[in-house]
C-alpha cells in the first residue's frame, strides 16, 4: 500500500504557544487512522494545517509526493483533500437530495439555473441519489426533518460529493445520541473501504475508536505521544492518565 501523507517535523506556533510542535507522520492510501489526545492537545490545529485552514510555522506536508502546505484550501480541495466539521451547516429548506446536489454543482463549478430544463442537470441529481443511498438516506425527506445521526451523516456526504482521496472527520459522533453512533460509524467507515478513501478522523469517544480504527494518533501538548495499534494505546498507562482515566 503506496504512502498518501507524509506530515514532517510540522510546526504551528501563536506566539509562545506551540500548538503543534515538530509532529510528523505518514498514511497509506485507503488507510483508518483516528486522532485522540486531551484538550488543547493540538489535535485541531493540526487536521487545520493538513486541509489549508491554516498555514504551518515550519515542517513539511506530503500529499502524493507535493509539498502542498503553502497551497490555498481551494487547491488542496482539488487536490481531493476535504475536511468535514464537527457541527454540521445545512439548509434547512432542502431535501437530501438538493443538498448533496448542490455540493456537486459546487464541484462542477456550475451555477444552477431554475430556467435551464431539468435534463440538463440530470447527472448531477443521479450523483445525488447514489450519495444519498450509500450514506442509508431517504433522498427524498427534508434537512429539518433529519435526526441529529442523519445531519452527520448528510454533512459527510456533502464532504463525500466533492469526491475526496483523504476525508477529514473532525469527531464524527460529537453529538449523536448512543443508540446512533454506532450506525453511524459503520456507514462511514463501510462507505470509505467501499469507494478507496483514505480517512483522518479526530474523535473523543475512545469506544468509537477502538471498534472502528486500528491504528491511533495519541497526541498531548501539541506533539505525537503514540502512534501505534488502537489496542495498544487504549491499554497504555500514560495514555489512560492524560485522558483522565485510571
Amino acid at each position: 500500500m503506496s504512502i498518501l501523507l507524509v506530515v514532517e517535523n510540522l510546526k504551528k506556533y501563536f506566539g509562545g504557544i506551540k500548538a503543534v510542535d515538530n509532529v510528523s507522520f505518514t498514511v497509506k492510501k485507503k488507510e483508518l487512522v483516528s486522532i485522540i489526545g486531551p484538550n488543547g492537545a493540538g489535535k485541531t490545529t493540526l487536521v487545520n494545517l493538513i486541509s489549508g485552514y491554516l498555514y504551518p510555522t515550519d515542517g513539511k506536508i506530503i500529499y502524493n509526493g507535493i509539498d502542498i502546505k503553502n497551497k490555498t484550501i481551494f487547491s488542496r480541495i482539488r487536490m481531493g483533500i476535504i475536511r468535514s466539521w464537527q457541527i454540521p451547516q445545512l439548509f434547512e429548506s432542502f431535501t437530501v437530495r438538493e443538498a448533496i446536489a448542490s455540493s456537486i454543482f459546487s464541484r462542477e463549478r456550475k451555477l444552477y439555473n431554475i430556467w435551464r430544463s431539468a435534463e440538463y442537470f440530470k447527472d448531477y441529481f443521479q450523483e445525488a441519489d447514489e450519495i444519498a443511498s450509500l450514506f442509508n438516506l431517504n433522498k427524498d425527506k427534508s434537512v429539518k426533518e433529519l435526526s441529529e445521526g442523519e445531519r452527520k451523516l448528510l454533512d459527510i456526504a456533502l464532504s463525500f460529493s466533492l469526491r475526496p482521496q483523504l476525508l477529514i472527520l473532525d469527531e464524527p459522533t460529537s453529538g449523536v445520541s448512543a443508540e446512533e453512533k454506532f450506525a453511524i460509524m459503520n456507514t462511514i467507515i463501510e462507505t470509505m473501504l467501499k469507494e478507496g478513501v483514505t480517512l483522518i478522523a479526530v474523535e473523543h469517544d475512545l469506544e468509537v475508536v477502538k471498534e472502528f480504527f486500528a491504528r491511533t494518533i495519541f497526541m498531548h501538548e501539541g506533539k505525537i505521544l503514540r502512534d501505534d495499534s488502537t489496542d495498544s494505546i487504549l491499554k497504555d498507562k500514560e495514555v489512560k492518565h492524560l485522558l483522565g482515566g485510571e
